[in-house]
């Protein structure tokens, strides 16, 4: 048998081929592998340690890929140029268009850590259930907005306190737009009633940021240091403002307290050092609050009656810190005597924003290799024992197609076409069994997926064609000779049904077509 190279025409209805390489956790013959992505383009202002944040639909995506299935969530998955997965990364899929969204619906917000600086193309990996599970991403969220901590406890903060024993509140919340939390229990002031625990709005349904939002304080019990001691809650992080094009540090925070500014503070620190307060840009929309240098607090002197001044707004200049790594603190701070609590909410907490745009969807492609060899079955000589490739002697050419990438073809998109040498005729009488036309389909060890039929050498609905001018048409009907050869047969095209199957297996699908033809 002997390699023969000849002009072998595979043609696939697909999308064009990608340049950059395709990211994988393992390689191509192993799952999980994925199948679509979506160029993210970072503009030129992004520098490193920005936030970058888009929405997507995945929906809409699969829909530009003509693909159909359930969207994976747990398959998203985002990559550097270099095709290493960035290190912070999260997708909110209750946040659309930076409003609360239907749960499961395919569409979400993205937000990530950038680690290579702008203009760069990042690539949004995705998939669907049908293509195989996905683990859920072992990536470290950012969770500035609270919507991916474990239950209670705020994921990637560290939550602490000083002479405090166990009353605090310094934990997540989910809940939705106008719950609201009750308690019978008085601290010399008086039981909760109906205090507002809705996630950060602007006093609308349609303009709630999520479900969950971090409590810091004393809320559902008493303060409780030491006599002479000063409680503080704190939650905490740890983040690198970029060397230039810094931007801001962003948060809402809902003050609700019964005592006043001047024994209860709700204060910012930047690695322990307390900020200027005023310098926030805080609307202090109902004029609820007093903001002084050193902290933020209820306006009015204690009091029995609660007071909530609403989901306000902070923003931090982040100039003077750039290049560093800091950490921000949001603190609460209570006076010595134990009465009269006061708690914060706080929520979408978000530093150096810069948005990006989506490109075109892109599909992973099968990886499809063709060979053909030769073997003389027999010549007028020698027969059938040690034949040689002299006139009138037959020759079987095999085609072997091999798909070795992770995707599968289109439906009905497989193709192969093959010329005829001038120097040998077309054997068209049946190559096997009575039947079974010129053409024999074989499965490889892994089968391909494919299906092949032959009705006729004149049907136009079977898996087989034939041209008499050089591959322009494909409708003419051979007609066998005494040798069973159609001299004028110029190219057969082969077209098998169904989908070429992806590699997941060390061994990758394919198929084989034989046919034979009389050298002359």
């Amino acid at each position: 048998m002997k390699i023969i190279k000849a002009l072998i025409a595979l043609l696939l209805v697909l999308v064009s081929a990608n340049t950059l390489a395709w990211y994988d956790t393992n390689n191509a013959t192993t799952a999980p592998n994925w199948h679509y992505r979506v160029p993210i383009n970072v503009p030129a202002n992004a520098t490193i340690n920005s936030t970058i944040k888009f929405d997507v639909n995945f929906n809409t995506l699969m829909t530009q890929l003509g693909v159909t299935g359930t969207f994976d969530s747990n398959s998203l998955r985002i990559v550097r140029p270099n095709e290493a997965l960035v290190l912070q990364q999260e997708y909110s899929e209750r946040l659309y268009n930076g409003v609360l969204d239907p749960a499961s619906n395919a569409q979400g917000e993205i937000k990530f850590i950038l680690e290579d600086a702008g203009p760069s193309v990042y690539y949004l990996y995705f998939d669907s259930i049908e293509n195989g599970a996905k683990a859920i991403s072992s990536q470290a969220p950012i969770n500035g907005n609270f919507e991916h901590s474990d239950g209670a406890i705020p994921t990637g903060w560290i939550t602490s306190s000083i002479n405090a024993n166990g009353a605090q509140n310094n934990e997540v919340y989910d809940t939705t737009y106008g719950d609201n939390y009750s308690g019978t229990l008085t601290c010399s002031d008086q039981a909760i009633n109906n205090a507002d625990t809705s996630p950060n709005n602007t006093n609308s349904p349609a303009s709630t940021t999520g479900r969950k939002w971090h409590l810091l304080g004393y809320r559902n019990k008493c303060e409780d240091g030491p006599n002479g001691q000063k409680e503080k809650i704190t939650i905490s992080k740890s983040i690198t403002v970029p060397a230039s094009n810094m931007g801001r540090l962003n948060f809402f925070f809902q003050l609700q307290a019964y005592d006043s500014i001047d024994y209860d503070l709700f204060q910012i620190s930047i690695d322990n050092t307390v900020i200027d307060h005023t310098q926030l840009n805080i609307a202090n929309t109902g004029n609820a609050l007093t903001i002084k240098t050193t902290g933020i607090g209820r306006r009015n002197q204690y009091s029995v009656s609660l007071v909530d001044a609403g989901w306000q707004q902070g923003s931090l200049n982040l100039a003077p810190y750039a290049g560093q790594t800091i950490t921000v603190s949001f603190n609460t701070t209570f006076a010595t005597d134990n009465v009269f609590r006061s708690w914060v909410k706080l929520d979408d907490i978000e530093w150096s924003l810069v948005v990006a745009t989506l490109g075109t969807a892109e599909m992973q492609l099968p990886e499809i290799s063709m060979k053909k060899t030769s073997a003389t079955i027999s010549d007028p000589i020698n027969g059938a024992i040690s034949p040689k490739a002299i006139p009138g002697a037959l020759i079987e050419y095999t085609i072997t197609a091999t798909n070795n990438g992770a995707s599968a073809t289109d439906n009905n998109s497989i193709a192969i076409v093959d010329a005829i040498p001038a120097s040998t005729a077309l054997y068209v009488a049946d190559i096997a069994s009575a039947g079974s036309g010129p053409v024999k389909f074989n499965n490889g060890v892994v089968a391909s997926g494919l299906s092949y039929n032959f009705l006729s050498l004149g049907s136009n609905t079977d898996n087989i064609s034939f041209s008499n001018d050089g591959g322009a048409s494909f409708n003419y009907t051979p007609v066998a000779d005494a040798d069973g050869v159609d001299t004028n047969v110029t190219n057969i095209k082969v077209t098998p049904s169904g989908q070429f199957s992806a590699k997941t297996a060390a061994d990758a699908p394919a198929f084989q077509v034989r046919f034979r033809v009389l050298l002359r």
